[in-house]
């Protein structure tokens, strides 16, 4: 992981060269205790909610049926919450077996 401090930078150096252009950051962070720092701090616009309701979702159709139910949807959601309007949520990418 790069950190937030040389993001910080190198998005503020980007917006002030391009001050009349919208240019959308995205990060793929998989730690979601640093989430905040990296949209904070980091600036970015959206991060990839990988390990939060996309795991968690692919958990319950993998293993889950036997270890879990749908109430864990509900927390994925809510952990993330604070936040939700800065997360892309998907249910499948290319790095995943289908």
């Amino acid at each position: 992981m790069v950190a937030a401090d040389f993001w910080h930078w190198l998005i503020t150096s980007i917006r002030k060269a391009y001050p009349d252009r919208r240019i959308i950051f995205i990060a793929e962070i998989y730690r979601p205790d640093l989430y905040q720092r990296y949209i904070e701090h980091g600036l970015f616009d959206y991060l990839y909610d990988k390990v939060g309701l996309y795991d968690c979702l692919r958990w319950l159709l993998e293993e889950g049926s036997t270890l879990g139910n749908c109430n864990e949807i509900t927390r994925a959601h809510n952990d993330l919450k604070h936040i939700e309007s800065r997360l892309l949520r998907f249910l499948e990418n290319h790095d995943e077996i289908r």
